[in-house]
């Protein structure tokens, strides 16, 4: 299978010197006009990857009057005499730094105190086992195959699985649900390592990480979601088999920075349930 990994682009910034003499300097080829179909899915495409390069750095709809943006984005693009006293100021990037930092720890805080009080409350829940490190996790199919052993899968093992990763509020972060894909141990997610570690093959369970257990104190901003510092998340995964892993193939998908092997139909053949 394939996969397709965002490409986001680092924009830096410009300084005011420069910006004066960017139109001047840049020669644009010649291009046939875009059709209005393809002109609007364009626009489209380039909205959203504006506005998802503001969420990204803590800005939001209500911070933004729309006619003052969008008469200077006129300007900007067409070289208005304005750019240079624009990029000149200092106060506003100061300002939203502040705005920013300001924002995540209200959102971590925030965060954390849910995460805290449903894992208390989801822990008392009938079927729902906490291990000694935190992680909660639910049986919801128990299969017949092997788990996890050391002396057979090694150190670094792999998983096929199908899975999901949702927040507290049921936003999906990532969905690998219509095909398999191999998960390697040593993620990022300590609590999904550890659930996987305990499953049988053709096991269905569903994990629910702490915030220590997940992305810990990062704010992880994706291309469909954003991820406050001390998230909790619930992962649904089913388990397909094991088998030793490669341990220098890495994967980044969807932003999430699981690791990840292509499944390749002449890869080694794993444990199934069916095998059992």
């Amino acid at each position: 299978m394939k996969y397709i990994i965002p490409l986001l682009l680092s924009v830096s910034p410009i300084s005011a010197e420069n910006q004066t003499s960017a139109h001047a300097t840049l020669q644009v080829p010649e291009i046939s006009r875009l059709s209005d179909d393809s002109q609007s899915a364009y626009s489209s495409y380039l909205g959203t990857y504006i506005a998802l390069q503001l969420l990204k750095n803590d800005v939001t709809l209500q911070d933004i009057d729309i006619a003052s943006f969008f008469q200077a984005f006129e300007d900007g693009m067409n070289d208005g005499t304005d750019i240079k006293q624009q990029l000149a100021r200092k106060d506003i990037p100061a300002h939203l730094n502040r705005q920013s930092e300001t924002r995540r720890q209200q959102l971590a805080e925030e965060a954390k105190k849910i995460g805290e009080q449903f894992l208390a409350v989801n822990g008392k829940k009938p079927g729902v086992t906490t291990t000694a490190s935190g992680l909660q996790y639910r049986i919801d199919r128990q299969g017949t195959g092997t788990s996890y052993n050391k002396k057979q899968h090694g150190t670094n093992p792999t998983y096929t699985v199908k899975y999901t990763v949702r927040t507290l509020n049921g936003t999906v972060v990532s969905d690998f649900t219509d095909e398999t894909v191999e998960a390697a141990d040593h993620s990022r997610l300590e609590g999904f390592d550890e659930g996987l570690s305990l499953m049988p093959v053709g096991s269905q369970w569903t994990f629910f990480l702490p915030s220590h257990l997940a992305f810990g104190d990062e704010h992880i901003v994706t291309a469909s979601s954003m991820l406050p510092a001390n998230s909790a998340l619930i992962i649904q995964v089913e388990l397909f088999g094991i088998k030793k892993g490669d341990e220098t193939q890495t994967m980044y998908i969807e932003g999430v920075p699981f690791e990840f092997i292509p499944m390749d139909a002449d890869a080694e053949e794993t444990e199934t349930a069916d095998e059992e």
